[in-house]
């Protein structure tokens, strides 16, 4: 007999436009599957009529709870805090401007019923461009017909580093201890993608399609890409490797190999949208790798 798992579904929201806000909570009230709560988390919105809306929609809407945080530390805290305060089984972060289609909530629902010890599922994305138009971004797709792991498959460590389109068991994260860095990172989700993996025994890779994700935000963040953001995405490879490092895990012990395909890979594609490799930082934050991987390699020895 199957069961119907509460999922809790966490937003963390910062300023949002109000017309994604309404598609995104349109999009989850429409779900074909109804057994769910939505936290949403409110990082200190600066703009009235945001803070405004998202505190009276739960008001009409009995599955909807707002926290309205005293200070904004980014995305990740706001996370973290959802997760603290949810009461569902299965955890799924969605980002505010973005939305779901209709039968998102009731494939999680299903695949943890045919895999009740799985730790996490994935799904596919759209792009939605600004001309309106639907993008495919996945070119080389991850598709797992049974509950998997990196050590034997380790094409998942070269999926999309992303926290939304997911389904996490509850339990899963909270034995393993996996929270979001309190601070605000750029590509905060990296972080957490490494952690997931590297402790995740079970995993499954859907080719469904079942999440929208906004190309307003994506455009944004790589016209903005500078040092910092650079070094923030170095830092995520080198905190989440003090966390797993002792996990004896394929991907701590493989971590070298695994930073050397990745880390590059994403500095260079990110530095083509902005100046960044014609800086003195680019250098400075490349040599830095080097010696990250001269570490890991003579700790090897």
């Amino acid at each position: 007999m199957s069961r119907e798992y509460k999922l809790s579904v966490i937003i963390p929201i910062f300023d949002t436009n109000l017309n994604y806000l309404e598609e995104c909570f349109l999009s989850i009230d429409k779900q074909t599957y109804q057994n769910f709560e939505v936290i949403l988390v409110n990082d200190c919105s600066k703009k009235f009529t945001t803070a405004q809306f998202i505190n009276k929609y739960p008001k009409h809407h009995n599955k909807y709870r707002i926290i309205n945080l005293p200070e904004s530390f980014g995305p990740g805290n706001a996370r973290n805090i959802g997760v603290e305060n949810s009461t569902g089984e299965i955890i799924v972060f969605i980002d505010s401007d973005d939305y779901l289609l209709p039968k998102c909530f009731e494939v999680i629902n299903n695949t943890f019923n045919q895999w009740p010890d799985l730790d996490f599922l994935s799904f596919e994305i759209k792009i939605l461009m600004s001309s309106g138009e639907l993008y495919d971004p996945t070119t080389n797709k991850v598709v797992s017909s049974r509950p998997s792991n990196v050590s034997e498959n380790p094409n998942f460590a070269n999926t999309r580093c992303s926290v939304w389109a997911k389904g996490f068991s509850k339990k899963f994260l909270i034995d393993n201890n996996i929270w979001f860095k309190k601070e605000d990172m750029h590509m905060e989700d990296l972080y957490y993608h490494i952690l997931i993996l590297s402790k995740s025994q079970k995993t499954m890779w859907l080719s469904d399609v079942l999440y929208i994700l906004r190309e307003t935000v994506n455009s944004r963040a790589l016209s903005e890409f500078n040092s910092k953001k650079a070094y923030d995405i170095f830092h995520c490879y080198t905190e989440a490797y003090k966390e797993i490092k002792n996990d004896n895990s394929f991907l701590s012990n493989n971590f070298i190999q695994y930073f050397k395909n990745t880390f590059f890979a994403k500095i260079d594609y990110l530095s083509k949208f902005s100046n960044f490799k014609q800086t003195n930082d680019y250098k400075k934050l490349i040599n830095e790798a080097n010696k990250f991987l001269l570490e890991l390699t003579n700790a090897k020895v």
